[in-house]
C-alpha cells in the first residue's frame, strides 16, 4: 500500500470516526519508562515497535490544541481496520523530562518524532489528524516491508507506482549494478573499529552475514526513512541488477530516471550515496529530473541520542547531512499545489514568497487552462535557478532581454486555491470578491504582505481572456516575478499592525528604519513607539522650573482687598 492510499483510507477513518471516551489515550512515557517502551532490548531493530510521539510543554498554548488532535487521531486508529497495524502514539512532558528532551533536541513545542527501526527521526509534515493518521500507518508499514522505498526496478512496477501516487515528488534511489560493499565496511570500521574493523573489506558476505545479525539495512535505508515526512514525496529504488534485459513499449517516464541516472554515476558528486548510490528527483517543478550533489551521509563523533541504546555505534554515528534534508525539502513540492488549510500552514512555513492563483471555482489536475502556464513559469523559473548556480561558478553574469541581471533573488512557491471557498481569506488579502477572479497575488505569510498582480501593466486586460502557454497572460506573470525580484511592486498590509505601520511610514527616514528592521511591522511599530515616549521623558526631564516666577504672577492677578488680607496674615505669622 503506497501513502497516497493510506492517506485516503486514512481520510474514510476521520469522517467516519467516531469519538469513544473511554478509549485508550496515547500512553505518558517518561525518562525511566521510555526505552523500555520504545527501544525493547533484545528485540532486533526491524521487529521494534513504530512510535508516533508528541512532546509538549504544560504552558504551551498550541501544545494544549494539537492534544485533542494527536489522541483523536490514536483513538480512530484503534477502532478501525488498522487496529493493530499503525504506529504507537505516545506523549512525553519534555519539561518534567528534561533528559529525553536533550537527547531528542526538543528546542521548540510541539515536536513530534517518530521511530522505525531502532531510529528516531524528526517528523516535518503537516499536523492535521489527516497527517498524522496517515505518517502513523505509513511507519508502520513500512517497518513491516522492511523499506520505506518502492521497489520500481521494472518500467511496468515504476508507471503504476506513480499512478497510484499522484500529487507526490519523486526521490528514486538508483542502486548501480557494480556496488561493492568495501565502501560500506570501511564508513562503518571508521566509526564503530570495535565491531567492524575485524571485517576484511573484500569479504563482502562476511559483512552481510553481520548485517543479518544486527538486523541493520542497507545504509541507504537510514537517509529514507529520515526523510519520509518532508512535504509530498515519495520514495522508490531502482535495483539495476534487477531490471529487465529487454524493455518494451514507451516508457518515457522511466527512460527519463535511468538516463539521468547513468549520467550521475560518471560523476562522483552525484554517487553520494554510502553505496555509491544516486538519488534521484522526478517532480513536475523541473523539465527533467535532478540528482542529489553530495554525500547522504556522515559520521559523527557521538552517537546520536535518538537511537536505541544497544545500536551498533556505527550506525548509531551515522547522521543525514543538512544539506540533503534541505535539498528533499525545497524539491518535495510540486510545481502547482492545490491549497487547503494545513497545506496553507506548511507553505507558510517557507522561505520566500507564496504566489497563489485564486479562481473563481476549483481547478482540477487536468486543467489546460491556467495551470500549464504556471507550470511552465516554474520550470522556466527553475532552469534559470540552475543555469544561475552554473553561470556563478563559471563567473558569468546572466543578463535579461532588458539587459538587466536575470539571476533569480527570490524563491516562489506556486498555489492555487478556490475563491469561493477562501472567501475570507480572499477579502482579507485585498481582493474584491468575486470581481477580482481570476487574481494572482505573492504572499510573505510571515510578514502579512501581499503584493498583487494588478500592479502589472496589462494584467486586467488580460486575465479574463483565453490563457495559452506563451500568451499575454504568460508574459505578465513573468513581469510580475521580475518586478517583485526587485521590490518594485507596493505590498498590501493584511493586519491590523501593518495598516498602522502604513500610515507611520510617511514620516520621513520612517521607510529607512523599516528597511533596517528587516520589514517586520511589529518590530517597526514598537521601535517607534520606544523612541516616540523616550523623547516625550526626556522632554518632560529637561522643561524648566518656572514655578517661582508662576506663584509671582498669581499674586499680582489677585485683587488689590484679597492681597492686602493675604499679605497682613503673612506679617502675623
Amino acid at each position: 500500500m503506497h501513502l497516497s492510499s493510506i492517506a485516503l483510507v486514512a481520510c474514510l477513518l476521520l469522517v467516519s470516526a467516531r469519538s469513544d471516551d473511554d478509549a485508550d489515550a496515547p500512553a505518558e512515557l517518561t525518562d525511566q519508562t521510555f526505552d523500555a517502551a520504545v527501544f525493547p532490548a533484545g528485540v532486533p531493530f526491524d521487529k521494534q515497535p513504530a512510535y508516533l510521539i508528541f512532546f509538549y510543554a504544560p504552558w504551551c498554548g498550541h501544545c494544549k490544541k494539537m492534544k485533542p488532535i494527536f489522541r483523536n487521531a490514536s483513538d480512530t486508529l484503534k477502532t478501525s481496520q488498522f487496529a493493530g497495524a499503525h504506529a504507537k502514539f505516545a506523549l512525553v512532558d519534555a519539561v518534567k523530562n528534561k533528559e529525553l528532551a536533550t537527547r531528542f533536541h526538543v528546542k521548540s513545542f510541539p515536536t513530534f518524532f517518530y521511530t522505525v527501526n531502532g531510529r528516531g527521526h524528526h517528523y516535518e509534515g503537516s499536523r492535521g489528524s489527516l497527517d498524522l493518521l496517515s505518517i502513523a500507518v505509513y511507519a508502520h508499514h513500512g517497518v513491516q516491508l522492511g523499506s520505506f522505498a518502492d521497489d520500481v526496478s521494472s518500467p511496468e512496477r515504476f508507471e503504476l507506482v506513480d499512478k497510484e501516487a499522484p500529487g507526490r515528488a519523486a526521490f528514486i534511489v538508483f542502486v548501480p549494478k557494480e556496488t561493492t560493499r568495501k565502501r560500506e565496511a570501511r564508513t562503518l570500521a571508521a566509526v564503530d573499529p570495535l565491531l567492524y574493523s575485524s571485517l576484511d573489506a573484500d569479504d563482502v558476505e562476511a559483512l552481510e552475514v553481520k548485517e543479518r545479525e544486527l538486523a541493520l539495512p542497507n545504509l541507504f535505508h537510514i537517509a529514507v526513512e529520515s526523510l519520509i515526512s518532508y512535504g509530498k514525496t515519495r520514495f522508490g529504488v531502482i535495483y539495476e541488477d534487477k531490471i529487465p534485459s529487454a524493455v518494451s513499449g514507451n516508457h518515457q517516464q522511466f527512460s527519463q530516471v535511468m538516463e539521468i541516472a547513468h549520467k550521475c554515476q560518471r560523476n562522483s558528486l552525484t554517487r553520494g550515496g554510502p553505496n555509491g548510490e544516486t538519488l534521484v528527483l522526478y517532480s513536475d517543478a523541473h523539465r527533467k529530473p535532478l540528482c542529489f550533489p553530495g554525500p547522504w551521509l556522515k559520521a559523527t563523533s557521538k552517537l546520536s541520542g535518538a537511537v536505541a541504546p544497544d545500536m551498533p555505534r556505527g550506525v548509531g554515528k551515522l547522521e543525514v547531512r543538512k544539506e540533503l534534508f534541505e535539498w528533499v525539502d525545497r524539491n518535495s513540492i510540486l510545481a502547482v499545489e492545490e491549497i487547503s488549510s494545513e497545506t496553507y500552514a506548511t507553505m507558510s512555513r517557507r522561505p520566500g514568497l507564496l504566489m497563489v492563483l485564486a479562481s473563481n471555482g476549483p481547478l482540477k489536475k487536468e486543467d489546460t487552462t491556467m495551470l500549464p502556464i504556471l507550470r511552465e513559469i516554474v520550470q522556466e523559473r527553475n532552469a534559470a535557478m540552475l543555469a544561475s548556480e552554473e553561470s556563478m561558478k563559471s563567473n558569468i553574469e546572466l543578463v535579461d532581454e532588458v539587459g538587466q541581471s536575470a539571476r533569480p533573488t527570490t524563491e516562489f512557491i506556486f498555489a492555487h486555491l478556490d475563491g469561493n471557498i477562501f472567501h475570507e481569506w480572499c477579502k482579507e488579502h485585498g481582493l474584491n470578491v468575486p470581481n477580482d477572479f481570476p487574481a494572482l497575488l505573492a504572499v510573505a505569510p510571515a510578514k502579512e504582505l501581499a503584493y498583487h498582480a494588478k500592479h502589472v501593466d496589462g494584467w486586467l486586460d488580460v486575465k479574463d481572456k483565453p490563457w495559452a502557454i506563451g500568451g499575454p497572460q504568460h508574459e505578465i506573470i513573468k513581469k510580475f516575478m521580475r518586478k517583485l525580484d526587485r521590490g518594485e511592486i507596493p505590498a498590501f498590509r493584511v493586519s491590523t499592525v501593518g495598516k498602522i505601520a502604513e500610515y507611520v511610514l510617511v514620516i520621513p527616514f520612517a521607510d529607512k528604519l523599516h528597511t533596517a528592521l528587516g520589514g517586520d511591522d511589529t518590530t517597526f511599530l514598537t521601535v517607534v513607539f520606544v523612541v516616540l515616549f523616550t523623547m516625550f521623558v526626556i522632554a518632560l526631564a529637561c522643561r524648566p522650573d518656572n514655578s517661582d516666577q508662576n506663584e509671582q504672577l498669581q499674586r499680582e492677578r489677585q485683587p488689590q482687598g484679597a492681597r492686602r488680607r493675604r499679605e497682613k496674615a503673612e506679617k502675623e505669622e
